[in-house]
């Protein structure tokens, strides 16, 4: 009987013994890192046991210059916070990145802004930015605007946010900036409208020429077309006038093919100080040169021959040439645009013509004999500031000679 209630007892205190331990709750760790160690919190912090299926919410903040990446380890999440079901241990990473800022810079007025980085190599948070304004020709920087107020150049910039800062140019005011804009596909199109045939994709260069008749000065320019999407920009900075002309040529520059594409004016301009003048191809007076044989010899030009006396050591042919430059004040032979090949040079004016003595030698005085003669007016290269050449002005004379 003492045995059986020894059983009994046994049997209830183990039974006691096995209820007791299967309602413990199931712990489990968690361990929650901050990489960089010193840039970032968690809260509620970690490391300590959690019961199985408890939900946690954790929080990661990140210090001034780091802001919260990602969770990475035993979760990958970039979720803040994160809801996390405790149902095994965790070791858990809490990422943080520098933070990273635009900075847009404006401007008002020609000029560039050079940016540099001086402590980074983005823009990161407290990175330091060197900005540096060049003024396009004519202008001068005046101050910085926006987030940065300064008239210091070049300024330095602390990203600690978003940047926005306005470069500003003003014009030189002793001076006025002019400038002429290229759109090579414009100026295709005006030539043509001037009766300029075949010149597309073969301008290569422009030059204009800033006549100042009151002053007897010249303001000379060239830009030459790199492609023909791109734009091409002459700046000047030049003094004020009352009265000024601006003559512009187009050409290409080709070995053994130099070539006037087209030729324009814009009269009667004023130029004032502290004023910016924006040109384009567009506002030119676009005129094809005009070429003829002087009246005195019309009659007998005819089909381009002339009977000589064989005892003449010479005869002139008078060449006339039109063109919109012609009225230029700079006159003097060795001073104007447009010159005629070989020997000879400008006599007058003819009905707005400018008048060429072309000089047609005899090669063996007192003997018969036919020689051809060919000359052309060119565009002096020197006046437009183009690569040196002789760019042949549409149309070139061709005459025979009898001497007889």
């Amino acid at each position: 009987m003492k045995f059986l209630k020894y059983i009994i007892v046994t049997a209830l205190l183990i039974s006691f013994i096995s209820c007791t331990t299967s309602s413990e709750p199931q712990m489990y760790e968690v361990e929650i890192s901050v990489n960089p160690s010193a840039e970032g919190t968690i809260h509620p912090s970690a490391d300590s046991l959690y019961e199985e299926g408890s939900v946690i919410t954790f929080r990661a903040n990140g210090s001034e210059a780091y802001a919260f990446s990602e969770w990475t380890g035993d979760v990958s999440s970039s979720k803040n916070p994160l809801q996390l079901t405790v149902d095994k241990n965790y070791n858990i990473t809490a990422g943080f990145a520098r933070k990273q800022y635009d900075l847009t810079v404006d401007k008002t007025g020609d000029g560039t802004v050079q940016e540099t980085v001086v402590q980074a190599k983005t823009y990161e948070h407290g990175a330091v930015v060197e900005l540096r304004a060049t003024p396009e020709t004519g202008y001068e920087f005046k101050d910085w605007s926006g987030d940065l107020n300064s008239t210091d150049n070049p300024k330095t910039l602390v990203m600690d946010g978003p940047k926005t800062v306005t470069a500003n140019f003003q014009v030189n005011p002793t001076k006025a900036a002019v400038k002429i804009n290229i759109d090579w596909t414009s100026l295709d199109q005006s030539l043509n409208k001037a009766k300029y045939k075949g010149i597309s994709d073969s301008v290569t260069h422009f030059g204009a020429r800033l006549v100042y008749p009151a002053q007897n000065a010249v303001f000379i320019q060239s830009v030459e077309k790199v492609t023909a999407d791109s734009l091409g920009i002459i700046t000047m900075e030049v003094p004020s006038a009352d009265t000024a002309r601006l003559l512009v040529t187009a050409v290409r520059y080709e070995n053994g093919n130099h070539k006037v594409f087209g030729m324009g004016v814009l009269e009667d301009i004023t130029i004032d100080n502290g004023t910016a003048y924006d040109w384009s191809v567009e506002d030119i007076s676009w005129t094809k040169p005009t070429w003829k044989v002087a009246d005195s010899l019309a009659t007998d030009y005819g089909n381009g021959t002339f009977t000589v006396s064989k005892e003449k050591t010479y005869f002139d042919l008078w060449y006339l040439v039109k063109t919109p430059y012609i009225t230029d004040p700079l006159a003097n032979y060795e001073q104007l645009i447009i010159k005629l090949n070989g020997t000879g040079g400008e006599e007058s004016y003819e009905n707005g013509y400018r008048e060429f003595r072309a000089v047609a030698e005899n090669p063996t005085p007192g003997t018969a004999n036919q020689q051809s003669y060919s000359f052309f007016p060119w565009l002096d290269s020197d006046k437009f500031n183009l690569p040196s050449a002789r760019y042949v002005v549409e149309k070139k004379g061709n005459f025979t000679v009898y001497w007889e």
